[in-house]
């Protein structure tokens, strides 16, 4: 395929729900869960903070940023269905997440306390 018609066959099928644009160059067939794209686009970190806490029906109130530590650089990847943040951790702090990579309910609650204090 050419890609201009890759391009326009790709948008049609965003279009009609079959498939998920990501990020620049990944795109994910639905259904698909958070946790299996960052696991994919963002093979070194952890979903933690808000979101974690969020699965764990801890809070309650619907969070639209997907948190993520990891030991690279802090930034944020932004497209039409979510923004990613991705916030940098001492290695010594990199541990408690399950093997879906989303920190157990402690871990994201310290995750919390540690970043969000620090960047105060």
């Amino acid at each position: 395929m050419k890609e201009r018609s890759l391009t326009v066959a790709l948008t049609r099928l965003e279009d009609i729900g079959i498939i998920r644009r990501v990020s620049r160059g990944w795109i994910c067939i639905q259904p698909c869960e958070i946790w299996e794209i960052t696991k994919v686009v963002f093979p070194s970190s952890y979903i933690s903070l808000e979101w974690a806490l969020h699965y764990y029906e801890i809070l309650d109130q619907e969070i639209h940023v997907i948190t993520m530590v990891w030991l690279g650089k802090p930034k944020v990847v932004r497209n039409r269905y979510y923004i990613f943040e991705l916030h940098k951790i001492k290695p010594q702090l990199y541990f408690g997440y399950n093997d879906m990579m989303i920190a157990e309910p402690e871990k994201a609650l310290l995750d919390t306390l540690y970043l969000r204090k620090k960047s105060k």
